[in-house]
This record gives C-alpha cells, sequence and structure tokens, in this order.
C-alpha cells in the first residue's frame, strides 16, 4: 500500500496538470500512518474535490481520511473506497476525471448526512480513524506552501540561505547562511521578514533572539502565521529539493547555531 501511495507521488513529478490551477499538493492519509501523496485541484470540480496525479477524484470525509469519487457525465459519485486500498483503474465504480468532460459541478449520491460518503458496493473497507493522540498531534489536513510564490522563494536564494528549519516560539521557518549570517529571514505569514545581525561573528539565535519581538508584532499584524506540523514535514522535503541543509526545531534558547 505503501508502494502504491508512493507511486502516485512519481506520477505527480512525471506528469502534465491536466485541469490544475495549482501545482502539487501534498496530503496526508490518516488511514495508512499518515503516509504523503500529491494531489492537485482541478478548475472544473467543486470545492472540496481535489485530484491525484494519475486522474481520479478524492474527497476527505470529518475524520481526515481520503476517499475516491467517480467523475460521471452528469455530476460527481462519492464512494467509499479508502485512497490507497484499491487500484482505482481495475475498479468499475470508480471512473477518472475525462478530459472530454468540460465541467463536473453537482456533486450526485450524497444523502442527508453532511461528508456521510455515498456507498457504491459492498466491497468496500472500513475508515481507519486514529487514536485522539495520533489526530491531536498530525491533523489530517494538506498543505498549500506549494502555491504561495512569496514563501517559495527563498528556495531561489542561493547567495544567502544554505539552511533552514523551525524556530520553536512561535513556530515559524526560518533560514540563513553559515554560523555567522549577517540576516535572517523568518516566514510571518505572508513573506520573508529580514532580520539583520549586529557586528561580526553575531550567531544566527542571537540575531533571532534580538529581533524575535518585532518579528511577533510583524506576524500579528500579517495575521497569517498558522504552521502544522503537516507544513514542518512538507519545509523538510523543499530544504532536500532545494539542497538547503535541514536544521529541525530551532530552540531559541540555544547558543551554537
Amino acid at each position: 500500500m505503501k508502494k502504491f501511495l508512493l507511486c502516485m507521488m512519481f506520477v505527480a513529478l512525471m506528469c502534465g496538470e491536466a485541469f490544475s490551477r495549482s501545482g502539487p499538493i501534498l496530503a496526508f492519509q490518516p488511514a495508512y500512518n499518515f503516509i504523503r501523496f500529491y494531489m492537485y485541484r482541478p478548475d472544473n470540480v467543486p470545492k472540496n474535490f481535489y485530484a491525484t496525479y494519475d486522474g481520479y477524484l478524492i474527497y476527505r470525509n470529518k475524520k481526515g481520511v481520503w476517499f475516491y469519487a467517480s467523475a460521471e457525465q452528469n455530476g460527481i459519485m462519492k464512494t467509499n473506497y479508502i485512497v490507497g486500498s484499491v487500484v482505482p483503474s481495475t475498479m468499475v465504480e470508480i471512473k477518472p476525471l475525462n478530459s472530454s468532460i468540460s465541467s463536473v459541478s453537482p456533486v450526485l449520491g450524497t444523502n442527508n448526512v453532511t461528508n456521510t460518503p455515498y456507498v457504491t458496493t459492498s466491497q468496500t473497507r472500513a475508515a481507519y480513524v486514529p487514536p485522539s493522540t495520533n489526530t491531536a498531534i498530525f491533523s489530517p489536513t494538506f498543505s498549500e506552501l506549494g502555491q504561495n510564490a512569496n514563501f517559495m522563494a527563498i528556495g531561489k536564494w542561493k547567495n544567502s540561505v544554505d539552511r533552514i528549519g523551525i524556530i520553536d516560539r512561535p513556530s515559524a521557518p526560518a533560514a540563513w547562511k553559515g554560523t555567522a549570517p549577517e540576516a535572517i529571514y523568518i516566514w510571518t505569514g505572508r513573506k520573508w521578514m529580514q532580520l539583520t545581525a549586529r557586528g561580526k561573528n553575531i550567531t544566527a539565535i542571537s540575531t533571532i533572539r534580538r529581533g524575535l519581538y518585532d518579528f511577533t508584532k510583524t506576524a500579528a499584524k500579517d495575521n497569517a502565521l498558522q504552521w502544522s506540523a503537516n507544513d514542518t514535514l512538507l519545509l523538510q522535503d523543499y530544504a532536500k529539493q532545494w539542497g538547503y541543509k535541514w536544521l529541525g526545531t530551532i530552540a531559541t534558547g540555544r547558543d551554537d547555531l
């Protein structure tokens, strides 16, 4: 099952993005130990529906579990096939998002219970409900950081960044270059705020601590900083792609960074 979901990630990197108005979105499947896979948001489907890169619609229930939906000619039919539990191309109940369909707008087959998947067959698996401790740590959600041009710009700043991590209080990404950087960049939720070192051979942590008050005020003004554990996992992937050293959690009480 892990191999199947990882294949979807591979297809995401190799295939085009028909119907896509966004780049790859990282998603987490709680039914299989929060394994990661990529999806995108098509232009021609209702809100809260997404598509895998092999061309199948998916949606998420209240518990955060991802299910397949079938792209019928007259609308979308929800199924209770869990993403990762079946190979959709072998299931007659799951029709792919066909390029000949100009708009898949109505949602068919739903009942009066909110977010209850429409059962199209009895040969399905029950959804796995994560323990409450897991849901508290890993909110089964997705991150759209990859579609934020301001955020992604940090990956091109090779002259001033070679490492990145997450400061502990408040939780936010921070990036810089070397052990005594002239500038630190911290994500406010809308932009990368620059903190400038006062003098030479000043550690990154010292600069962060000195500028933390100003950063907190700016982040509060921007009112957009909502960093999650899922975002951290995504940023770790991006750090590898950009060739940056991954610092993990940056404890502002340390003096050796």
